[in-house]
């Protein structure tokens, strides 16, 4: 869509923590665990998230992919 090849790296999780880690601020945490536990256990959605983030969006909440697609008409206009 962008012209531009995408390669998936891997998962290679202890890399990617020191990677994070040398790039956070001083003072401020890392959030390579946060990135990493959601690559091991995933992210469902409780009771009641999607109501509080339709609430915050001011919108449902859509699909990565339909938000990529609609970026990418975006960009392409511009």
């Amino acid at each position: 869509m962008l012209g531009k090849e995408i390669r998936y790296p891997g998962e290679a999780l202890d890399e990617f923590e020191v990677q994070m880690r040398q790039k956070a601020r001083p003072g401020r945490p890392s959030t390579a665990h946060d990135v990493s536990g959601y690559l091991e256990r995933g992210f469902v959605a409780g009771d009641g998230d999607v109501e509080t983030l339709t609430k915050l969006l001011g919108h449902a909440p859509r699909r990565y992919e339909d938000f990529a697609k609609e970026a990418t008409l975006e960009w392409q206009k511009k």
